[in-house]
C-alpha cells in the first residue's frame, strides 16, 4: 500500500512538472503585445546625384543634353521639413559650329534648397524651391566672335521635385527634377591677345534649365 502511494505522489509530481514546464513554454513562444517603438528621428542628410541636363530657350540653339551633377547636404527640421545647401556643375555639350570654331562651357551653382516631404505610402515626395548664385567659364575660337577666355555670374533660382524609397536602415534611392532659371548680371572676357574686360549691360536672356537624375540619399 506504502508503495501505491509513493508510485501515485511520484506519478503527480511528474505531471505537475510538465504543466509547469507547458507554461514556462508558452510565455517565451508567445511575446507580450508591446507597442511598436517609434519611428527614430532623422537630424541630417547627404543626397548626391547624378543625371542630365537640357537647356531651352535662345541659350538653347547649339547647346544638347549634357552632364548634371552635384549634391545637397542638410539638416532635417521634423519629418516633414528639411534645410539645404546645393551645389551643382552642368558640362555643355555645344555642337552645330562651324568647322574653324571651338566652344566649351562649365556652368556651377550654390544654391539655398529647402524641402518639404510628404509620405505616399512606401515613397517619400520631396518639393521645394532653390535660390542662389550661379557662374560660368567658358573657352572659344571664333572669327566672328573672338578667341579668348570668358564668365558669366548671376542669380540663379528654381525648384526640385524628387522621389525616394528606403532600401535600407539609412539609405533611400531616387530620381530627381530640378528647373533653373539662370539670370546674367555680369559678363567678362579676355581675347587670346589682349586685355580683359567685363560689362554688365546687354547681356543675353536667362538661360532655363530643367535635369534628370539619379539621386541616393543618406539620412541619420
Amino acid at each position: 500500500m506504502t508503495g501505491l502511494v509513493r508510485t501515485c505522489l511520484l506519478v503527480g509530481l511528474v505531471i505537475a512538472a510538465g504543466e509547469a514546464t507547458a507554461r514556462a513554454q508558452a510565455r517565451i513562444d508567445v511575446p507580450p503585445d508591446w507597442p511598436p517603438l517609434p519611428p527614430r528621428n532623422r537630424y541630417f542628410q547627404l543626397i548626391p546625384y547624378i543625371g542630365i541636363h537640357s537647356y531651352w530657350g535662345q541659350a538653347a540653339a547649339n547647346v544638347g543634353t549634357g552632364l548634371h551633377i552635384g549634391g545637397m547636404i542638410g539638416s532635417r527640421l521634423g519629418d516633414l521639413f528639411s534645410i539645404n545647401g546645393e551645389l551643382t556643375l552642368d558640362v555643355l555639350d555645344v555642337s552645330g559650329l562651324p568647322q574653324v570654331e571651338k566652344f566649351s562651357e562649365l556652368d556651377f551653382s550654390a544654391t539655398v534648397s529647402p524641402l518639404v516631404s510628404v509620405a505616399a505610402g512606401k515613397i517619400d515626395l520631396a518639393f521645394g524651391p532653390k535660390l542662389g548664385v550661379w557662374g560660368a567659364t567658358y573657352d572659344q575660337t571664333s572669327i566672328a566672335r573672338g578667341s579668348g577666355s570668358g564668365t558669366f555670374s548671376g542669380v540663379d533660382f528654381g525648384a526640385n521635385f524628387a522621389g525616394f524609397t528606403q532600401v535600407r536602415s539609412r539609405l533611400w534611392v531616387g530620381g530627381l527634377a530640378s528647373f533653373d532659371l539662370r539670370t546674367f548680371r555680369k559678363s567678362c572676357f579676355t581675347p587670346t591677345d589682349g586685355q580683359s574686360g567685363c560689362s554688365t549691360r546687354d547681356l543675353p536672356a536667362a538661360d532655363k534649365v530643367a535635369a534628370l537624375s539619379l539621386l541616393l540619399m543618406f539620412s541619420i
